[in-house]
């Protein structure tokens, strides 16, 4: 990602995603990531995107514009492209909000008996809500949890159930360690999992709140 100032390659370092899991690659260098830790899988970023990209297993829409932000990336992880996200940088240089949303498969898991339906679902979702977790952690040590609690976002005419997991780090950007806010929100929708980060330093974090929530609540999806 290509940001402007002094907090570039923090949230490049944060939303970059993790070894083993979703990682990004400027639109502009469409090339696979090198390979990490073992299990790796290769990113690929896809070149030449309509304005809005269609992802084609749940079909939600990632239009290059969004209530104050624009595209810069859509980048796979699979080949056949289930498992993709969207880079989306802030409009206002001087916010340095960054964001990307993923949509990928939801783990497959065993059934138990006598389980119902709705409770094989939060096992499902708690299964994932803690790879996604271990990811962040392993890729970095030194964020600290702040908080996670359940969280409803509220869409025209919608409203999507999952849970919000604030982190704290710092990130080293060649003269001086920065402070940020980093927000990972899970939704399982169907069999598809919908993952944001979005990331700024902690000076500006409580300034980039609205731009945050009208950009969660502009990019619309429906149950998939």
């Amino acid at each position: 990602m290509k940001l402007p100032g002094l907090f570039a390659c923090c949230a490049v370092a944060f939303l970059a995603g993790c070894p083993g899991g979703h990682s990004t690659v400027p639109a502009t260098a469409p090339a696979t990531v090198p390979t990490g830790a073992p299990g790796f899988i290769p990113a690929i970023a896809l070149p030449g995107m309509a304005k809005t990209y269609i992802h084609p297993g749940s079909q939600m829409a990632f239009p290059d514009k969004v209530a104050g932000f624009h595209r810069i990336e859509i980048t796979k992880y699979a080949p056949d492209e289930s498992d993709v996200s969207a880079g989306y940088n802030s409009d206002d240089p001087t916010s340095l909000v960054t964001a990307t949303v993923y949509v990928f498969p939801a783990p497959v898991i065993p059934n138990l008996p006598s389980e119902t339906p709705p409770a094989a679902r939060a096992r499902q979702f708690e299964r994932a809500l803690a790879a996604v977790k271990k990811e962040i952690t392993d890729a970095h040590p030194g964020a600290k949890l702040i908080s996670e609690a359940e969280f409803v976002l509220n869409q025209v005419g919608r409203s999507h159930k999952g849970k919000k997991v604030s982190y704290e780090m710092a990130f080293n950007d060649g003269a001086r360690p920065v402070n940020s806010c980093s927000d990972m929100y899970l939704f399982l929708s169907g069999k598809w999992l919908i993952e944001y980060r979005i990331s700024c330093p902690k000076t500006s974090a409580a300034a980039a709140q609205r731009a945050i929530n009208e950009f969660l609540t502009a990019l619309t999806w429906d149950e998939i």
